[in-house]
């Protein structure tokens, strides 16, 4: 520190003022001490602590905003848990009816439906083997026109002449 303070005492603006300071009458050298302390403690508040207060205080308004949420979320967590329960039942019912309607027009058209699954948003993904074509077809329009049910992906591979079969996904329209 010794090193430092002889090395700025040699600059030449820093010579200028310490001898400037030097000159100075002892009053006015103590002014200008408390000044330096007054400006010292100003730059210390306004670079150091009011930031950090600042940030402290924000943070602080977001821990009480974040507590409130999870507050408010545990008194209405049974509102959404119904909620889902009813939508879950909702889907599972439309679903349920997708497929019985599917099977049963499919039952009047001769063709057998080997296997249905659920399809994400409501859907109902098929599988038929070695179906009529042209029954197939029938069945199609059928579950458009009387049941309100659409072909949203169709996949056909003919395994014997005029015989399909088909992964199929069917939703509402």
């Amino acid at each position: 520190m010794r090193k430092f303070w002889l090395k700025t005492q040699n600059q030449p603006f820093i010579a200028a003022a310490l001898s400037n300071y030097q000159r100075l009458p002892s009053r006015d050298q103590r002014a200008l001490q408390l000044l330096l302390v007054i400006l010292t403690i100003a730059a210390l508040y306004m670079g150091v602590w009011a930031p950090v207060q600042h940030r402290y205080d924000e943070a602080h308004r977001e821990l009480q905003n974040q507590q409130e949420l999870v507050q408010w979320m545990q008194k209405n967590r049974h509102h959404v848990a119904h909620r889902q329960s009813v939508v879950s039942q909702d889907q599972a019912t439309a679903t349920e009816s997708l497929q019985r309607q599917a099977a049963e027009s499919a039952r009047r058209h001769n063709i057998q439906l080997r296997r249905f699954e659920p399809e994400g948003g409501g859907g109902l993904r098929i599988w038929l083997e070695n179906a009529s074509f042209g029954s197939f077809v029938y069945w199609v329009e059928e579950l458009q026109q009387d049941y309100s049910i659409q072909l949203s992906q169709v996949a056909l591979d003919s395994s014997q002449p005029a015989q399909v079969n088909a992964r199929i996904v069917l939703s509402r329209i």
